[in-house]
């Protein structure tokens, strides 16, 4: 037993001796190294490509370092790394399941490809080995550090980020069919380029089932995702997944970066199927607004999918940030849903087949009501149909595209618009009344991956609407777009009257067009002005579009606006450069008129080069100049010169011109030097300038005749006009003080012994204060006030203010004829006057307090040309409303006027007015004169306001040359156009008052006891009733009734002829004639002749007859020497033979009373003339100057049967003879001397 007992320790003592030198061993590093060679050969045994490790390195407490690994395939290196650092327990290698305590990987780059059979080469690196004895495979610790990754396709490399890996795994089971992994903690974060990201896991995989237990995804803001799910790895791979998300706008942005700026995105979604079989659901928030995605994807034969996205209640500030114009005015739209619905086979692109479908619910953008949009696009064997539809209160948009729009970006296209109205759109430019109805058809290519603007289109334009109610349009054009040239092959456009034509291409930064305009006669302009008339214009546009060449030139003629009329104009204009710096433009108008004064001729001619223009204004009529202004402009520097060399102005007989040349400097600043000019024995000096943000000048005038400074509604001022205005401060709020001064003047037929004001505007606010004086000591009529305005220079303009104005007009017994400067209808006054006004309150709505008195006197009104006693009268003013108990005029008869006129802010607003007539002579000029009786009424707003009245008219008689209207049509007197500035005499008397205009009438006449009209030859008495009618704003005045006539006689050849029946109708239509049928005797012994008068009143048919019946030649012997021819001489009986020729060869008296008009207004009465060649009948014009109308009885061959002549006797001995016809026109000078 003992010597077992000693077996055993020393057995006991040898392991313990070995364990003690195996602890030595292991602790020696020797041992380690050794190792690590064989860890490196066991690899490479097990390894396709070739391993190397420069240095192996073994601690038994740090474990083994390998240092400069390389694995090398034939093809290249597959992996390489710094250093390797392995920990492992060699007790759990002996236990069969090895802990593997740290593995460490630094700086590795793998390097990948695709083999020639597609595969990557990393999945050949291993070869094939029975599978390791181990139970189980701990790793504790895999660290991998700034580690890469680099892809290689031909020559072409692509290199990952830089990532590091750390992750804990247990393998049990390796390589059997019951191994299980599990993934305890794993961490990847990378350098990206949006940022660096982490991504946190946990996951099993185990029986071909892989459990993801958590996965988070990190950027640097936070956590942005968190998934979860499972998936089945069998021979029919399925599995779930689901997970949460929520990801900032700059997140998105550093990922996409045309991801919008506000879109933020959390939410919820699932993913479950198989690899054939996928279904996705997904909800959520984008900044408030909510979206759902539920997609199926699955394979047959090929790929197909479903899509269906619907986004709720997407805000305006959403919106905003897809579109520029949304982002301006992101307040004008609502809340919008979307759905975007997709339905297709295949990925390859474009799709095989694949459906789309977008629409939105109704929604508003800023006055537009969007009830319907939504696009369709279709693709099918590589062909598309895309189809877009916008409706609502804005009117309809559809798009149409066809072809291949996916795969070779061309196709077919048309848009069109029907009833489109921009301005609900919020487009400020157009204006609200504009329609649009327009179809674009045509082509597009965008070939390649070339931008959008290499696009291609081609195609015709058709546009047509209404831009506003003055401007239709119709526009059609054709047209091309290649980069870089735009073609336009014909456009045309019609706006209202005006047609015109387009032509040319656009190069690069060249042009080429060329193009006419014209209007017809009496064709409208578009746009607001109703500018009418007749023209013809071409014009062309050459060169680069930076300094193009330009030509224009254009004729026309009877232009008319309003009260402004041009008889004729023509433009010829050219320029190079745009701001033009050559060029040359010639402007020639005639007859400019405007209201009461006339502008002959005006000539605008101005040409330079190099930026030198020389320009010239010319007004003139036969006289000569009018107005002339000729100077030289220099803009080749800073500043620009420009001197006016010339400037001349006649205002009636007053000329106004410059002293010396005017010389003005701009740009940037404008300087206007000291300038004089001499009016009569007066000066006018004027200087300026505008410096930065200051401006002065001063205005001085000494003894200028008052009228050349003309008041538009004003009667003229004489006398002699002296003061002085200044001008300071900035452009937009400048200050100006100044005053007037007037001697003894008269204005109309109102003298004073002196006038005298002041003004000044500062802040926003005008000033003024005077008076005037009738005589040296005498009344004085003053006034005073304070108005609210704002007025600025750059940009020129005025406007009234919210603050209080005051007005105070002042007088005490002044004289009556001061209303003739109020009122041109007023044209004398005689009385007493006092006046007392005072407006307080603001511009809209002024209170008016104070009256107008007057005593007895008398008035002289310029419709009427007589005077009427005046009964003494007040107008109380008070508030609002100016109230007229009572006014009375008296001539052998009374009119009593009573009502009151209602202001809005300083004008008329209302006016309700009554008159009551009594035997009241209304009319006395031109030997008419005219007695009414009863009421009128004048009431409605002003000054459109309706004048109704039913008058009875008694003791009434009118010339005939009360109702001419002018010289006929046809005639042209040269030499007949009045003084500029002045209207003749009996159109400023006969006129109708300058308010008439505009009201409307409804004016009921009878005459029971019958109204005369007269003339030299005529006196007829009409009865009956007369409804005159107007409309508001226009000139005519529609007359409607059936005047019989009463009593009257015809005077014909010196015989007078009563009338027996007749009458006059007047149809009340415009552009109706008035006519006429009248019946007239005369006894001439046994024979009665008998006048008959039909047709219109201006060229009334005259048929002469006999009873008994007689031929034509014994009528006019009757009519003229009161016997039959038979008894008549030999030169009476030639004088009825001409006069017998003349009715029956139809050469009447009317012949050339209607080539001439029966209004000439010249002397002379048309008679029957006759020769031994011709017979006809002649006018005298003047004293010397005679026009007659002949036919020759025995014309030569060559010589045309009708001749229009004119005689003209110079003097005694000297006679101008000239005859125009077909084929014998011609003059003759012939002298004749009397023995």
């Amino acid at each position: 037993m003992r010597c077992l007992g000693l077996i055993l320790l020393g057995l006991l003592a040898c392991l313990l001796i070995l364990l003690a030198v195996g602890g030595l061993l292991l602790h020696t590093e020797a041992l380690w190294n050794w190792s690590g060679r064989q860890l490196v050969a066991f690899a490479q045994d097990r390894l396709y490509p070739t391993l190397t490790v420069k240095e192996v390195r073994g601690h038994p407490f740090l474990g083994i370092t390998f240092e400069g690994i390389t694995l090398t395939a034939p093809e290249g290196e597959v992996l390489t790394a710094r250093r390797v650092e392995l920990r492992f327990s060699l007790w759990s290698l002996v236990r069969l399941e090895p802990v593997i305590g740290r593995l460490a990987i630094y700086q590795p780059q793998v390097h990948c490809w695709r083999g020639p059979d597609g595969s990557l080469n990393l999945a050949h690196l291993l070869k094939k080995r029975p599978p390791p004895p181990f139970h189980s495979i701990d790793l504790r610790d895999i660290i991998i550090a700034e580690g890469r990754v680099t892809f290689r396709e031909g020559d072409r490399i692509r290199q990952c980020p830089r990532f590091d890996f750390r992750t804990t795994i247990l393998v049990v089971h390796p390589k059997r069919p019951e191994q299980a992994i599990f993934v305890r903690r794993a961490l990847l974060t990378a350098d990206t380029d949006p940022g660096r990201v982490s991504i946190k896991t946990r996951l099993a995989y185990q029986r071909q089932e892989l459990n993801l237990l958590t996965l988070e995804v990190y950027d640097e803001s936070g956590l942005i995702a968190l998934l979860g799910g499972k998936a089945r790895l069998s021979d029919e791979p399925s599995g779930f997944l689901s997970g949460e998300f929520k990801l900032s706008a700059d997140s998105l942005r550093r990922l996409l970066p045309t991801w919008p700026k506000a879109w933020n995105v959390a939410g919820k979604f699932s993913l479950e199927g198989t690899l054939k079989d996928i279904k996705i659901i997904s909800g959520g928030e984008l900044n408030g607004s909510s979206f759902l995605l539920d997609g199926h994807l699955e394979k047959a034969a090929d790929w197909r999918y479903e899509l269906d996205l619907k986004l709720a209640a997407l805000k305006p500030d959403l919106l905003a940030s897809l579109s520029a114009p949304l982002a301006e005015r992101p307040q004008g739209l609502s809340p919008i849903s979307v759905r975007l619905q997709a339905k297709g086979a295949g990925f390859s692109w474009p799709p095989a087949t694949l459906g789309c479908r977008l629409s939105a619910s109704p929604f508003t953008f800023h006055q537009a009501e969007i009830r319907q949009l939504e696009a369709t696009l279709r693709s099918e064997a590589g062909e598309q149909n895309l189809l877009g539809l916008v409706r609502g209160n804005l009117g309809q948009l559809e798009v149409e595209a066809r072809g291949p729009l996916l795969s070779r970006r061309q196709g077919a296209v048309k848009i069109s618009a029907r009833n489109l109205k921009p301005r609900l759109l919020g487009l400020a430019a157009a204006p609200p009344e504009a329609l649009i109805n327009g179809a674009f058809t045509g082509s597009l290519a965008l070939p390649g991956r070339a931008a959008w603007e290499d696009l291609k289109v081609a195609g015709e334009l058709k546009v047509s609407g209404q831009w506003d109610r003055f401007t239709p349009l119709d526009w059609q054009c054709r047209l091309a777009w290649e980069k870089p040239q735009l073609q336009i092959a014909k456009a045309t456009v019609k706006a209202k009257d005006l047609a015109a034509e387009l032509a040319g291409t656009v190069k690069g930064e060249n042009l080429n067009f060329q193009g006419h305009a014209k209007l017809p006669p009496k064709g409208v302009l578009p746009g607001p002005l109703t500018l009418s008339g007749q023209l013809s214009a071409s014009f062309a546009v050459k060169g680069s579009w930076r300094a193009p060449d330009i030509a224009l030139e254009a004729q026309g003629q009877n232009f008319s606006w309003q009260d402004y009329r041009i008889r004729s104009a023509r433009l010829k204009a050219a320029a190079q450069g745009w701001p033009p710096h050559a060029g040359r433009l010639d402007l020639q108008a005639t007859e400019l008129r405007a209201y009461s004064w006339v502008l002959p001729q005006l000539l605008v001619t101005c040409g330079g080069s190099d930026r030198r223009w020389q320009f010239h204004f010319k007004v003139s009529d036969q006289s000569g100049p009018k107005a002339e202004l000729r100077g030289l402009a220099d803009l080749r520097r800073r500043p620009g010169q420009l001197t006016l060399e010339h400037t001349e102005a006649r205002v009636a007989d007053i000329s106004i011109r410059n002293a010396a040349p005017i010389k003005v400097s701009f740009l940037p600043d404008l300087v206007i030097e000291p300038a004089v000019f001499k009016v009569k024995e007066g000066k006018v000096t004027l200087a300026g300038r505008l410096h930065g943000s200051q401006v002065s000048g001063r205005l001085d005038f000494q003894g200028i005749p008052a009228e050349a400074i003309p008041l538009p509604g004003i009667p003229p001022l004489k006398g002699l006009l002296q003061g002085q205005a200044t001008l300071s401060g900035s452009p937009p709020n400048p200050r100006i003080q100044g005053q007037l001064q007037l001697g003894i003047g008269r204005i109309s037929g109102f003298s004073f012994n002196a006038l005298k004001t002041a003004f000044a505007y500062h802040d926003a606010s005008f000033t003024f204060n005077g008076f005037l004086s009738e005589t040296e000591g005498g009344p004085r009529f003053r006034w005073e006030g304070k108005l609210p305005l704002h007025f600025s220079l750059a940009p020129f303009r005025w406007s009234w203010g919210k603050g209080d104005l005051y007005v105070l007009v002042k007088g005490e017994k002044a004289h009556l004829g001061l209303l003739t400067a109020l009122s041109p209808e007023l044209e004398e006054a005689e009385g007493d006057l006092d006046l007392s006004a005072e407006w307080r309150g603001t511009v809209s709505q002024p209170r008016l307090a104070g009256h107008l008195r007057w005593g007895p006197g008398s008035i002289r009104l310029r419709h009427a040309g007589i005077f009427y006693r005046l009964h003494p009268g007040m107008v109380q003013l008070q508030g609002n409303m100016l109230t007229i108990p009572e006014l009375v005029l008296e001539n052998q008869g009374t009119a009593r006027v009573r009502g009151k006129i209602t202001l809005g802010g300083l004008m008329p607003q209302q006016v309700e007015v009554q008159a009551e007539l009594h035997e009241f002579k209304t009319l006395e000029r031109s030997g008419s004169e005219v007695f009414a009786t009863g009421r009128a009424t004048l009431q409605g707003p002003w000054p459109r306001a309706f004048l109704r009245g039913d008058l009875s008219l008694v003791r009434t008689s009118f010339r005939t040359a009360f109702f001419q209207a002018g010289k006929h049509e046809d005639i042209v007197l040269l030499g007949d156009t009045p003084p500029s500035g002045a209207a003749s005499s009996e159109k400023t008397k006969g006129g109708p008052p300058a308010f008439f205009r505009h009201i409307a009438l409804d004016l009921k006449l009878t005459s029971t006891e019958g109204a005369w009209v007269k003339n030299k030859r005529l006196r007829i008495k009409l009865a009956g009733n007369l409804h005159l009618r107007k409309a508001a704003g226009e000139e005519e005045i529609l007359a409607k009734g059936l005047l019989p006539v009463k009593e009257g006689v015809i005077e014909l050849q010196d015989r007078e002829f009563k009338v027996t029946q007749g009458e006059v109708h007047l149809p009340g239509v415009p552009g109706a004639a008035v006519t006429t049928r009248l019946q007239a005797m005369s006894q001439v012994g046994d024979i009665t002749l008998i006048l008959n008068l039909h047709g219109p009143v201006r060229k009334p048919d005259m048929e002469l007859s006999s009873v008994p019946p007689l031929p034509p030649a014994d009528i006019l012997a009757y009519l003229v020497f009161g016997r039959p021819s038979q008894a008549l001489t030999q030169q009476q009986f030639r004088t009825i033979g001409e006069q017998a020729a003349g009715i029956l060869g139809g050469i009447t008296a009317r012949k050339l009373r209607d080539y001439l008009g029966k209004d000439f207004p010249l002397v002379g009465n048309i008679y029957m003339h006759g020769s031994t060649e011709t017979v006809g009948v002649a006018k005298p014009l003047t004293k010397d100057l005679t026009v007659s109308f002949e036919r020759k009885t025995e014309p030569l061959s060559r010589e045309d049967t009708n001749q229009i002549r004119m005689d003209y006797q110079l003097n005694r001995y000297l006679k101008i003879e000239s005859q125009l016809g077909r084929r014998n026109s011609g003059a003759d000078v012939l002298f004749n001397v009397d023995f």
